[in-house]
């Protein structure tokens, strides 16, 4: 995906809501879900966290990434 923040790429980590988070984020999403109760967290390259309670005309979603279903 692109963001509006200088359409650096980046990765969804967590979507609040329907309980998908990649391991490594458990703890800031459950910290988020109390806070927030819906949204989306990204990790941007070379831009770091973000987290965002809607999607917006701004993002582009350009792919999906493999599911490892081991």
């Amino acid at each position: 995906m692109r963001s509006a923040t200088g359409g650096l790429p980046g990765r969804i980590v967590i979507v609040l809501g329907f309980g998908e988070f990649f391991p490594e984020f458990t703890e800031a999403k459950d910290w988020f879900y109390k806070e927030y109760g819906q949204g989306f967290m990204v990790d941007q390259e070379g831009g770091g966290l973000f987290f965002l309670n809607e999607s917006d005309e701004d993002l582009e979603f350009t792919s999906r990434g493999k599911v490892d279903a081991s």
